[in-house]
C-alpha cells in the first residue's frame, strides 16, 4: 500500500518536474493567452511567457518560431475551445428557429461566463501582425457554415456573413472587453440580437 502511494507521488512529481512536450505546449499556450489577453500582445516579451509557463525560452520557440506565430497558435487554441464549447453537433428536429438561436446563444454565454480570456484574445488578435490577415470569425469555419445554414433554412434573415457575424458576435465581444459578462446582460443582449436577426 505504502509503495503504491509512493509510486503515485513519484509519478506526479515526474510529470510536474519533467513535463511532456504536450504538457509544455499547453502551459505555454495558457500562459501566452493569459498575458496577451490581459496586458496586450505588444506589451508582453517572450521571456515573461516562458517564466509564467515554467519553461525555458527554447521551449517557446519549439512551439512557435516567432512571437506572431505564437499568437497564431494561441488563436487556433482559442478557436478549438470555442468549437468544443459552442459548436458541438445539435439535433435540430422539433426545434423552432428561436429555440435554435437560444441554444447556441446559451452555449456561448456559458462559455464566456466560465472563461472570458479566449474571446478577449480573439478580439485583440486582429491587431496582431499584418492588417490584411483573415478576420477572426472567418477563420472559425463552424461559424461561417452554421450562419450559412441558418440563412438558407430561414432561421435568420437573409444577410451576408460579415453582417450576421457583426450583429451576433459584436455584443458578446463588447461585454467581454468591458468585463460586463453577467447573466442579465447576456440575456438582454441575446434578446436584442434575436430581434435584429429574426426573419420577418
Amino acid at each position: 500500500m505504502h509503495s503504491g502511494s509512493c509510486r503515485n507521488r513519484v509519478g506526479r512529481m515526474n510529470q510536474e518536474s519533467f513535463p511532456t512536450e504536450e504538457l509544455r505546449r499547453q502551459r505555454i499556450l495558457n500562459a501566452a493567452l493569459e498575458l496577451f489577453s490581459t496586458e496586450g500582445f505588444h506589451a508582453v516579451p517572450v521571456p515573461r511567457i516562458a517564466e509564467k509557463a515554467g519553461v525555458g525560452i527554447g521551449s517557446i520557440y519549439r512551439v512557435a518560431p516567432s512571437k506572431i506565430a505564437l499568437a497564431d497558435s494561441v488563436f487556433e487554441y482559442c478557436v478549438e475551445q470555442l468549437r468544443q464549447a459552442v459548436f458541438q453537433p445539435v439535433d435540430f428536429d422539433g426545434l423552432s428557429r428561436e429555440e435554435i438561436f437560444w441554444l447556441f446563444w446559451q452555449r456561448a454565454s456559458d462559455w464566456l461566463m466560465r472563461d472570458p480570456e479566449p474571446m478577449r484574445f480573439m478580439v485583440l488578435y486582429r491587431f496582431v501582425g499584418p492588417p490584411n490577415r483573415k478576420s477572426g470569425l472567418r477563420r472559425v469555419g463552424d461559424v461561417e457554415a452554421i450562419l450559412g445554414v441558418a440563412v438558407k433554412q430561414g432561421w435568420i434573415r437573409n444577410m451576408d456573413f460579415d453582417d450576421a457575424a457583426a450583429i451576433i458576435s459584436g455584443p458578446l465581444m463588447v461585454l467581454t472587453l468591458d468585463n460586463a459578462l453577467t447573466a442579465e446582460n447576456l440575456k438582454a443582449c441575446g434578446e436584442a440580437v434575436w430581434r435584429a436577426v429574426c426573419p420577418e
